[in-house]
């Protein structure tokens, strides 16, 4: 290892356990984790924990994006000339990857892009490298263990002969109140650093990072016509606020002067802000927007206060976006968290989520979106990329542009510029950073807090148990030519008192706990009940096959906890650590094969669902293991949700 060269110095998941539990009253929900008194702003009772250990990838230097260059010029000559094909074959109206593919475009791995044991990052801090600190430089901010975009960059420095600070600052001696440096690479690799290694690169103040999360084998919106970026999302975040999590992408890249210039000047009035409110964190206006917009409403003036509801990772008093969300709550009619784990798609999460406000909860794909804003309602980056951004909103100095009186002959950003640093779907409001993790010690200001769907976007099929619905699990096979299987699939009420002769089963059940009736009750077994008739199937409903929740309709949950909430997609968190138990097939994955019957792979109305690999190209799914109920198939003897939500009832 060297010693560094310093020159100068947060849709929805379902806690649904087996159906049972160890009190003696049916339908009470199971205290996991005793040690947690849960605020009545979460829905599950859980301690989080994160992990310190895993790897994350990183790459140096900007990406060369050919399908982001190629959609530009689409946008300045028109999409029309560029919708090649579709999914039918014929034009569909929207340039797409596939399009760009058939057109020759492809996007080619960077050349300098590897994983970074994040075990390694803290060993190599912990002999503090760079007189910055054993461990993190911004113990005010982290717990030992957890580490920031900066002390991941730092590792690099220690590590790497090709890179080296060249000044540093710290944060306090700082007017945006972060850690700011220049920073040299190596670029050509000659041992040398100096200008023939380019003029960003060589004592430059412009690098910055980008990220984007871990999304598991959801391989969808990669690239900069569809999403963000293979390189990350552009951002206007402190480098040492932002926590690294094992799974993530960081990418180290210099940019334009302008958009340095543009963070400082903005994190510059953050700090101003906070002053002037005599060190309070006031924010000025929330926009909450439910899904009819109409019924959209602001509130201004929030003060925040800390709820510390992570202190596996922050230290006590670390402003969080989910405090913001927390401290507007009685203004906004209330709201509720709840609690993503490792998710169906192996994406490794493990932060509260926005679930609830006022009586509106989400469901599935569809509910609150967090937004976050430097400047209120001004999206400096471009929207759907439908067009090319103009940088109206700012001079070349990065101060704010009032387009009603501008300052004549003040200089403005270049259009090459302009385009390339803020080009993109995402970025700058960073949607995609769970509220509980997203540091604003300086505030923010303006938030918005608004309605949304995901499912017209993947193409995803829309089931929630507050709806009965017809399913064709035929179409499980989609061969194209099947005959139909019609069901129609709803939730039962349980019963609250005996119906007929059936009773109501409690802990002396000898299945008690078992969701999966079948596994005693079956037409193989004796004695066979029901007057010594075959166990019941609920044909009125076009059912084939014994149902355990059809059972419940008579005989109640079996001791089944209450649900939290949820009414749809349990699956997406009951699939790892939280998978059900004897909850038969519901229990289990199977592995699926073929191009032709991933419906993942069928392109959507959107011109950004497309599958892609690292890199933003397109590339159809192979196979999955997936959950028996996913978003295109279901279970026929516990279809999600409706089997979920009948034996755990919400209150």
């Amino acid at each position: 290892m060297k010693m560094m060269k310093l020159t100068c110095v947060s849709l929805a998941c379902a806690l649904l356990w087996a159906c049972g539990n160890d009190n003696n009253t049916p339908n009470q929900p199971e205290i996991t984790n005793p040690q947690l008194t849960k605020p009545d702003f979460v829905d599950v009772n859980i301690t989080p924990q994160a992990i310190t250990e895993g790897k994350v990838t990183v790459m140096l230097g900007a990406y060369q994006d050919n399908i982001t260059n190629w959609y530009k010029e689409c946008i300045r000559e028109g999409i029309a000339k560029c919708d090649v094909t579709s999914n039918t074959g014929q034009p569909d109206g929207f340039a797409t990857v596939k399009d760009a593919q058939a057109s020759g475009i492809k996007n080619l791995p960077h050349d300098v892009h590897f994983e970074v044991d994040l075990k390694q990052v803290e060993q190599v801090l912990m002999t503090n490298p760079d007189g910055l600190g054993a461990g993190t430089a911004r113990p005010d901010i982290f717990v030992e263990g957890h580490f920031s975009a900066f002390d991941l960059l730092r590792y690099l420095v220690a590590t790497r002969d090709d890179l080296r600070f060249d000044s540093i600052t710290a944060e306090k001696d700082t007017n945006t109140k972060t850690i700011e440096f220049s920073l040299s690479w190596d670029r050509n690799d000659d041992g040398v650093f100096d200008e023939k290694d380019g003029e960003s690169n060589f004592n430059s103040h412009d690098w910055h990072f980008r990220f984007y999360a871990n999304g598991g084998n959801f391989t969808r919106a990669r690239g900069d016509s569809q999403g963000f970026s293979p390189a990350g999302e552009t951002n206007y975040y402190r480098m040492d606020e932002f926590w690294v999590q094992p799974g993530h992408h960081f990418t180290y890249q210099p940019y334009s002067e302008y958009m340095t210039n543009r963070r400082q000047w903005l994190m510059k009035e953050d700090v101003l802000r906070r002053e002037a409110n005599g060190g309070k964190i006031i924010i000025p206006e929330i926009l909450v927007l439910p899904k009819n917009h109409e019924d959209g409403f602001s509130v201004y003036d929030v003060e925040v206060k800390p709820f510390n509801m992570r202190p596996d990772i922050f230290q006590p008093d670390v402003i969080t976006a989910m405090d913001m969300i927390l401290s507007a709550s009685d203004k906004i009619g209330g709201v509720k968290f709840t609690y993503w784990p490792n998710l169906s798609t192996d994406a490794d999460v493990g932060h509260y989520a926005l679930t609830k406000i006022g009586e509106k909860r989400s469901f599935g794909m569809e509910g609150w979106y967090t937004y976050f804003y430097k400047v209120m309602h001004q999206g400096e980056f471009t929207l759907f990329n439908m067009q090319l951004p103009t940088c109206d909103f700012f001079y070349a100095d990065g101060s704010q542009r009032d387009p009603l009186n501008p300052i004549e002959g003040k200089e403005r950003v270049p259009q090459t510029e302009c385009e390339q640093d803020w080009y993109g779907n995402f970025g700058g409001d960073m949607v995609h950073v769970m509220p509980d993790v997203n540091v604003m010690n300086y505030g923010i200001d303006a938030m918005r807090l608004t309605w949304g769907e995901h499912y017209s976007l993947w193409g995803a099929t829309k089931h929630t148990s507050l709806e009965t619905t017809e399913w064709d699990f035929n179409l499980n096979l989609n061969d194209g030519n099947h005959t139909p299987d019609i069901a129609i699939l709803r939730t039962f009420d349980l019963p609250k008192e005996p119906i007929g002769n059936a009773p109501i089963l409690s802990k002396e059940h000898f299945g008690y706990k078992i969701a999966d009736c079948t596994l005693c009750h079956n037409e193989n077994k004796e004695p066979l009940g029901h007057g010594g008739h075959a166990w019941p199937i609920n044909v009125a409903d076009g059912s084939d096959v014994q149902q355990p929740h059809f059972c419940a309709s008579c005989h109640g949950s079996n001791g089944a906890p209450m649900g939290h909430g949820e009414v749809s997609r349990c699956f997406w968190c009951h699939s790892k650590d939280l998978k059900p138990e004897n909850h038969g097939d519901a229990s289990s994955k199977k592995l699926i094969k073929g191009e032709e019957k991933l419906k993942g792979n069928q392109l959507t109305t959107m011109f950004w669902g497309e599958p892609t690999d690292r890199w933003g190209n397109r590339k159809n799914y192979n196979e999955i293991l997936a959950p028996i109920n996913n978003d295109w198939t279901l279970s026929k003897s516990m279809p999600d949700a409706y089997s979920c939500v009948t034996c755990h009832p919400n209150q």
